[in-house]
Order: structure tokens, then C-alpha cells, then sequence
């Protein structure tokens, strides 16, 4: 027997999952849903799993209506970045699911069914670049989102440790490029002294005015 999975207070697009409803007439598990619009539904749990069903078809509906827009833009970079966004907040069965919609991270509702609005808002995607939140905490929403490079991704990343010396904040990889040595090497003398101030100023002494723009 598959094992049970319990669905209820999950927001999965529009939908906020209520409570365990009754089977279908062939025996599918549904759940009862109530869609940001106020209707509530009974949803087969497969549709809500895998991201098919987002709400109680008031989003179907605005969907079909953009699609009569013609933006030629399906095969483009941005467009699989817009398509992508989406499966990972909305998709359970997406690999990155866990780290995006399985931690609360949603898609507003204005880039959620229109791509037209998501290319006005974010501009076209930079060469070399991807979508990237600005508050790795935050929503996919304006003014949460860029278009960033690898290396400003990897310095955005939520485990990543900031430090700071003399108001200039930034990640212990970018330091440690900064100041010429290895981040395992950096991370060693920072413990050794206490902190990466201390470590500059026992250590680097008035080499550190040479590597770094600040005195």
C-alpha cells in the first residue's frame, strides 16, 4: 500500500488544501481545496501533486486567455526561466521542489499565469545570467528578483556566511579571493584569531592597505 501523504495547510498555487475529502467513484484520494477566489473544490491528490491543478479553475481560465496573446517567446531563455520558476514552487515531483514550494516559496500572482507581465516587469533575460531572488527568503515577486551571474548566485546562496570588516560586508569566498588565499585556509586563521578583522590586522599588517579598498 502506497504510502499516505498528508496534504492539509500546504498552498499549493491558488489552492490552500483544507482537509481529506471524499474518494472519488474509482477509489482516488481527493482533498478539499479553497482557492484564493474564496471556491473551494474537491481536487484529486495526483492533480495537486504534480502541480496540475493550481486553483479552482479561475486560473485556467486567465491562462487560456493568455495564451490568445501571441509572444513567441516559448523557445527563449527567459521564457524556460518564467516555465521553470513555476514547476519549482509548484511542482512536487520537481527535484528542487523541497528547496523552493516545499519551504513556502510562491510565485505572485501576476507573474503566476502571465508571462507577458513576468517579461515587462523583469526585463529580457542578460546573456550569462539566470533568475535569481534577491531575499533568498523572500517570493518570486517585483522587486525580489534579478537577473544574476553564476558567481552573484553563489554568493546569494542562504547558507552562505557574511562578514564584515570595517562596513564592507561580503561572503568568506569573496574574502578570501580578495586576500589572495585558500577559503579552507581563511576559515582556519579566522578561528585562530578570533575574527577576520583580527586576522587582517595581526596577520597582513600594512600589507592588508594593498589588498583590500579600504583603510
Amino acid at each position: 500500500m502506497p504510502k499516505f501523504r498528508n496534504l492539509e495547510g500546504k498552498q499549493i498555487g491558488k489552492l490552500l488544501v483544507i482537509s481529506r475529502g471524499e474518494n472519488s467513484s474509482i477509489g482516488l484520494v481527493r482533498w478539499i481545496c479553497e482557492c484564493e477566489c474564496g471556491t473551494r473544490k474537491l481536487i484529486l491528490r495526483t492533480d495537486l501533486m504534480c502541480g496540475r491543478v493550481v486553483s479552482c479553475g479561475c486560473h485556467k481560465a486567465r491562462v487560456a486567455s493568455e495564451r490568445l496573446k501571441t509572444h513567441g517567446r516559448s523557445d527563449t531563455p527567459i521564457y524556460r526561466s518564467w516555465a521553470d520558476m513555476k514547476k519549482r514552487c509548484l511542482n512536487i515531483n520537481t527535484t528542487h521542489y523541497a528547496s523552493y514550494g516545499g519551504r513556502g516559496i510562491s510565485v505572485c500572482a501576476r507573474w503566476l499565469v502571465s508571462f507577458a507581465d513576468f517579461l515587462e516587469d523583469m526585463g529580457e533575460r542578460p546573456e550569462g545570467t539566470s533568475l535569481d531572488r534577491i531575499d533568498n527568503n523572500g517570493n518570486y515577486e517585483p522587486g525580489n528578483c534579478r537577473w544574476s551571474t553564476p558567481l552573484e548566485q553563489g554568493m546569494n546562496k542562504r547558507n552562505n556566511k557574511l562578514l564584515t570588516v570595517k562596513e564592507k560586508m561580503q561572503t568568506l569566498g569573496a574574502w578570501a579571493r580578495e586576500l589572495r588565499i585558500s577559503r579552507q585556509t581563511l576559515s582556519r586563521k579566522i578561528k585562530a584569531h578570533g575574527s577576520l578583522e583580527n586576522f587582517i590586522q595581526q596577520e597582513l599588517g600594512d600589507e592588508h592597505s594593498q589588498l583590500l579598498p579600504f583603510t
